[in-house]
């Protein structure tokens, strides 16, 4: 089978890691535009908030349970990348850190669940969550993404959605079918685990190791560090979903996860970049190939910037039609969400340049930690204030606040990093050309009166038309360099 053949493990291109890794993401795009609007309409607003919600349990445990290993293993297993007994001790270490850890988690659940009556009212997906906790024990894609393994990640995870997205059209007919679906929503990760457990054996041996020569200490305080950072963040993506869930119920749950559906779509898109060059450049530096380094941050920034910029303008225009093409006139009202949340993409997407391309391969976790640990007070706190008051529309705001408080210190602490990275002139291009796209794009929003689908396809056409002639007039390097990374892609062989 083609996603098992043999591999030897060596060192791919950038470039086409960049693309397989944006592939990847753009399954991330595609599956839940053919899978949410069927989803939303057939359960219907509590049943997806309910399902929503111990989803966000699930995921909640799954990174308690990790205790920043998901991070922290992806740069252990780029630095030992090249010594096969060394890699394969570091990941059976790992497995035994996150073994111990799971099992604490999964007790304090099982005691929450006596006590807490919304989680007794479904016994089902309470059990459903805690299999998926336990299974995750042996998630391996961190370690895939450390030796840069990301053909094979995207050809599985393509392979994994496809047989699922089509159970769920198969499986998912009714309401009452919402257990099928919370199913069906966690398969492809408990698939991909298995595979990846195979498919792991290329590169690493599994064997008992003598138990002297296990040295499970020396991963303790990175990954803690790291999974500070991951548990602050996880307050301001996952913990105001549960929180509403207390404070307002499933239906404003399942507003609430729609105006975020959009953001973590395109979000997943634009920091695909980050993710893929963090063992890179954890590399670079740790060899001090400063040139290279320097090179590769100078482009990463300018993209990203223009990917996220162009997203955030035009998605805050078009919320609207994306409510009602993505979930229906049942769920308009989350669109007053959406359009809280849009900016995060450019705030997110620059503070994932300063924290996984900047601090964490300069091993400045502490500074990365400090920040998103303030963001997480902040939005913590408007939390408590706001989502009692305005609900979803609360929680969003809360969360745009907390993405900028924790960017702007990220910005403090990579100050002296930045300056030698930022190219004005390549920004100030892309900030320009986006302008007067958006400027052409208002009235004829306002003139189209058309179906909310060819509406859309219409200013999305013409939105991209207007960004790509501005981008080609103005001599921007960064539309040229993404152009040239697809442009050779096609020809790459590996």
């Amino acid at each position: 089978m083609w996603i098992f053949k043999k591999n030897k493990l060596k060192e791919m291109s950038i470039k086409y890691n960049i693309v397989m890794n944006i592939i990847l993401n753009l399954s991330n795009l595609i599956f839940p535009l053919i899978s949410f609007p069927y989803v939303t309409r057939i359960l219907g607003v509590e049943n997806l908030g309910k399902i929503n919600f111990f989803n966000t349990i699930g995921s909640y445990s799954v990174m308690l349970a990790g205790i920043g290993i998901s991070t922290y293993g992806i740069r252990a297993c780029a630095l030992r990348r090249n010594d096969r007994q060394e890699l394969s001790q570091c990941v059976q270490e790992l497995f035994f850190i996150k073994i111990l850890s799971t099992s604490i988690i999964v007790i304090c659940l099982i005691g929450s669940f006596m006590m807490i009556r919304q989680l007794r009212e479904e016994p089902v997906l309470f059990c459903i969550e805690c299999m998926y906790i336990i299974m995750y024990i042996f998630n391996l894609d961190w370690f895939f993404s450390g030796i840069e393994q990301y053909a094979y990640i995207t050809k599985r995870a393509i392979l994994v959605r496809t047989i699922c997205i089509l159970s769920l059209f198969v499986f998912v007919k009714t309401k009452g079918d919402y257990i099928i679906y919370a199913c069906l929503t966690l398969s492809p990760s408990i698939i991909s685990i298995v595979i990846n457990l195979v498919y792991a054996r290329n590169y690493i041996t599994y064997k008992l190791f003598h138990k002297d020569s296990y040295n499970m200490k020396q991963h303790i305080h990175p990954s803690f560090t790291l999974f500070g950072a991951i548990l602050a963040v996880s307050v301001y993506t996952s913990l105001d979903t549960i929180m509403l869930g207390f404070f307002c119920g499933d239906t404003e749950v399942g507003f609430y996860t729609v105006a975020v559906k959009v953001k973590t779509i395109l979000l997943v898109f634009i920091n695909s970049i980050s993710t893929v060059l963090l063992p890179r450049l954890s590399y670079y530096v740790e060899l001090k190939l400063e040139s290279q380094y320097q090179s590769i941050l100078k482009k990463s920034i300018s993209v990203i910037v223009l990917l996220s910029l162009s997203l955030t303008a035009f998605f805050i225009l078009e919320a609207e039609d994306s409510i009602l093409i993505l979930s229906g006139k049942e769920y308009l009202p989350a669109f007053r969400g959406m359009v809280m949340l849009m900016p995060i993409l450019l705030i997110s997407g620059f503070s994932n340049i300063i924290g996984n391309q900047i601090l964490l391969p300069h091993k400045l976790d502490h500074c990365f930690t400090k920040a998103v640990s303030a963001g997480a007070l902040v939005d913590v706190v408007l939390n408590i204030f706001l989502i009692p008051a305005l609900g979803f529309v609360g929680a969003a705001f809360a969360t745009l606040i907390a993405e900028v408080t924790q960017a702007l210190i990220q910005t403090f602490y990579a100050g002296r990093y930045l300056k030698t990275c930022l190219n004005i002139s390549e920004l100030l291009k892309i900030i320009g050309v986006t302008f007067i796209a958006v400027m052409i794009m208002l009235p004829l929003k306002k003139i189209i009166i058309l179906p909310a689908v060819i509406r859309f396809i219409i200013l999305w056409l013409i939105y991209g038309t207007i960004s790509i002639i501005g981008l080609v007039i103005t001599k921007s390097d960064t539309f040229f360099y993404l152009f040239g990374i697809l442009k050779r892609t096609l020809k790459y062989r590996e």
